[in-house]
């Protein structure tokens, strides 16, 4: 079993998520990795999956990233840029 680390990875700058109890004992949730190039990867793979299952993929202002029926599963992001940056593949 390993020890978590605190702290962004090394070379990547960090946006300060903010939280309560689950940040201490998740600390690798605080920090959100840069990866740009690899972000811009994740969001057009989940558009183009999203619109082949016919699943809705709602953004915070009430768009979807890609067209959907109504009444199709759901995945609502609070912060997208979070989430393409954390999804990304080390």
């Amino acid at each position: 079993m390993t020890t978590p680390t605190t702290g962004p990875r090394p070379g990547t700058t960090a946006t300060t998520a903010t939280g309560g109890g689950e940040l201490q004992r998740w600390p690798d949730l605080v920090t959100v990795p840069r990866a740009p190039a690899r972000a811009l990867g994740v969001r057009l793979l989940l558009r183009r999956a999203a619109g082949r299952l016919g699943m809705r993929v709602e953004l915070p202002d009430g768009s979807l990233l890609a067209p959907a029926p109504a009444g199709a599963p759901a995945l609502r992001l609070r912060d997208p840029e979070a989430f393409w940056q954390r999804v990304t593949p080390d």
